[in-house]
């Protein structure tokens, strides 16, 4: 749903737009940044049992940038999405800035991107931290204190 009210940020003359980045993987990032977190070279995605779209669209991912994707029930309904590979952590190293929940943050490189990137991203996060509440006609976001 694409609210009229919404605006639009000025892209650059020339995005940025690697031929083997397409700007959906601005989705993992996002994503990332809502439920991710790094052990090592693993990139860790929070999540429920029950949400295997999301599982298989990390593992699509995952596979064409030549990684691995696994899923491990980590307690009751709750499940983490494990990530490795060399490209989708550059992927993630490009385009988050700083460690940890307290200060993940997109980094510079994401504002040379076309805002279907941005679009993509804002997806992710979304995926992870949203849910639209269609009674209100409005997204809700999930927060903590960290």
């Amino acid at each position: 749903m694409v609210p009229s009210t919404m605006s639009w940020l000025p892209e650059p003359v020339q995005p940025e737009s690697p031929s083997r980045l397409p700007d959906d993987i601005g989705w993992l990032v996002g994503l990332y940044l809502a439920e991710g977190s790094r052990s090592g070279t693993c990139i860790q995605i929070a999540g429920h049992v029950n949400e295997m779209a999301r599982f298989e669209r990390l593992g699509e991912i995952a596979r064409s940038y030549g990684g691995t994707c696994c899923m491990h029930r980590s307690g009751g309904n709750c499940a983490t999405v494990n990530l490795h590979g060399k490209i989708l952590n550059a992927v993630i190293d490009t385009y988050v800035s700083g460690h940890g929940a307290p200060n993940k943050h997109l980094s510079t490189a994401c504002w040379r991107r076309s805002n279907a990137f941005l679009r993509a991203i804002l997806d992710g996060y979304l995926t992870g931290d949203g849910h639209y509440d269609a009674q209100n006609d409005r997204w809700r976001l999930g927060f903590t204190r960290n």
